[in-house]
């Protein structure tokens, strides 16, 4: 860790509360949230399920990786701001910046928009290497610990049940803790565990547009753009595909379909 960070920790870690956060899901929710909690609380503990990789490569449990992912203005300013220096270590990594407006390249109807300045720069990198960077920045804080192969069977609670006081790993061992955040995604058990600390299940309401991405990851020589954008339009084209230049070279390449129109 270099010293600006080390002095950035430091102080962070002024004021912070004595007690352990626990955070359920190391995917990218989960770091964020880690990250925030570390300026409030002594220790934070990051619980992942699945192994996590020493490099950036696909994991077990994050189903939506393998699909396009970027950091648009207002959500890189915000990662920014948690990780300084962050969008230039992903563009050391090879992620590339750009004007959307002017190296994206958009179909609509049929026709190609022409291209102009949106003084919009957008940043194009693989889940992979944003999570992976992420974690690292994350556990530079000395306050912060993350678990892989470390799954959450349930919340732990007072005895009221009014309070959740921890959580419960596989095997039966518990973890105190003063705040517990599920951040554990699609899969989440939260409802479950709620229902049986005596809780009202909470209510779900359930919007599908049947859409289904198909992507793939190629290896493509440079273009004269960075995306390539045909969105589909509702009801007569329920098709459409995206494409973007990422890390090393690659290209991932998305077609989709809506409404049970679905790529193979």
């Amino acid at each position: 860790m270099d010293t600006t960070a080390s002095r950035e920790v430091s102080d962070r870690s002024r004021g912070r509360m004595a007690g352990r956060a626990v955070v359920v899901g190391a995917g990218i929710a989960g770091l964020v949230a880690a990250r925030v909690l570390a300026d409030h609380f002594e220790t934070v503990v990051v619980l992942e399920a699945a192994p996590l990789p020493s490099t950036p490569m696909p994991r077990r449990g994050v189903g939506q990786a393998r699909h396009p992912h970027g950091l648009l203005v207002s959500g890189a300013a915000e990662l920014q701001r948690l990780f300084p220096g962050l969008r230039e270590e992903l563009s050391a990594a090879g992620a590339p910046s750009f004007d959307y407006g002017l190296r994206t390249s958009v179909v609509l109807g049929g026709r190609r928009v022409p291209r102009a300045s949106a003084q919009v720069t957008v940043q194009a990198f693989s889940r992979d290497l944003l999570e992976w960077t992420l974690r690292r920045r994350v556990l530079e804080d000395f306050a912060v610990t993350v678990r892989d192969r470390s799954r959450v069977e349930g919340l732990c609670w007072n005895q009221r049940a009014s309070r959740v006081t921890g959580v419960r790993l596989e095997g039966g061992r518990t973890l105190d803790a003063l705040l517990v955040v599920d951040a554990s995604g699609r899969f989440s058990s939260l409802p479950d565990w709620l229902e049986k600390g005596g809780q009202v299940r909470p209510a779900q309401w359930v919007t599908d547009a049947g859409l289904v991405y198909a992507t793939r990851t190629l290896q493509a020589p440079a273009q004269d753009f960075d995306a390539l954008f045909q969105p589909y339009s509702a009801p007569k084209q329920s098709r459409g595909g995206f494409a973007a230049r990422l890390e090393h070279g690659h290209w991932q390449v998305t077609l989709y379909g809506a409404g049970g129109d679905h790529p193979p």
